[in-house]
């Protein structure tokens, strides 16, 4: 990205004349906080014409996803615990245990129906073979 383009984009064209305080005070703290809060990792690059910086390059990716839990390993306290406001319990098994609920459950299926039934499946599928 341009130097200016960026300037305009985040409306600071006439406040940082010198590119080492756009990016003090603008660009790094951008990038700490996404690094800090977010499940994204962001760095930077600058390109140069010359002795003057003319383009930042950005590259973006996801962090690494928390570490799964087994569901064995889940006691009644740590899922109240770990439940978000309004959040059914296998709906909190799943998201901890990195399974998807809507993609196993059918309608009306609870979360213990779906994995028995998938369980299930996948016995019937190595007798097949």
């Amino acid at each position: 990205m341009e130097v200016e383009w960026l300037k305009r984009q985040f409306q600071v064209e006439s406040k940082y004349d010198r590119v080492v305080d756009l990016k003090k005070r603008v660009i790094d703290p951008a990038v700490t906080e996404i690094n800090e809060h977010s499940n994204l990792w962001v760095k930077y690059g600058q390109r140069k014409s010359g002795r003057t910086i003319t383009h930042f390059q950005f590259q973006f990716g996801l962090k690494d996803k928390p570490k799964v839990l087994d569901k064995k390993q889940l006691t009644e306290e740590e899922i109240n615990k770990r439940a978000r406001p309004g959040e059914t319990k296998a709906a909190v098994i799943a998201r901890l245990t990195g399974t998807s609920l809507s993609d196993m459950a059918k309608p009306g299926e609870t979360f213990d129906q779906a994995l028995e039934r998938k369980r299930s499946l996948a016995e019937v599928k190595k007798k097949l073979r």
